[in-house]
């Protein structure tokens, strides 16, 4: 199943990572949608999240508070993505605390100080047992909304 990802979202995460990106700070987000388009894309707010120069992590209550207000409004986690200073790859980080969930689909954008805007220079991933690569979205015309979410909420 490809996912299709709204051209304006794209241009989104390309503008969020390269601000992260200046301080310098891996970022990420997760991507919503009631089907395989992205409707939704929940950024990592404060709380309960690090960022750093080689790491970005979720804690597990901040987790929780996305999943939860995802299943409220009937959407489904179609992707994580976060950033890296460099290449786009799986770090041994990503292979040993990424969600390891059959289906499940992880995007790396790189060079976060000036990251590319079409997702087809990202990388993606969807584990099947192991982490096998994965045929980036197709970009489409269509609305998405934000929302900011970590342990104290969403907004």
């Amino acid at each position: 199943m490809t996912l299709l990802i709204p051209r304006t979202a794209c241009v989104a995460i390309q503008q969020e990572v390269k601000c992260w990106g200046r301080h310098p700070a891996e970022t990420g987000a997760f991507l919503l949608g009631k089907d395989r388009t992205v409707d939704v894309i929940a950024w990592a707010g404060e709380r309960d999240i690090a960022r750093r120069r080689d790491q970005f992590a979720v804690g597990g209550l901040a987790l929780a508070v996305m999943f939860e207000w995802a299943d409220s409004q009937h959407l489904t986690v179609l992707a994580l993505l976060h950033s890296h200073r460099r290449e786009a790859f799986l770090s041994p980080v990503d292979l040993q605390y990424g969600f390891d969930v059959p289906g499940f689909v992880s995007a790396i954008v790189p060079f976060y100080a000036d990251p590319p805007e079409d997702p087809s220079d990202w990388r993606w991933w969807r584990y099947q047992a192991r982490w096998q690569e994965l045929a980036p979205p197709a970009v489409v015309e269509s609305p998405f909304s934000e929302i900011t979410f970590d342990s104290d909420g969403v907004r």
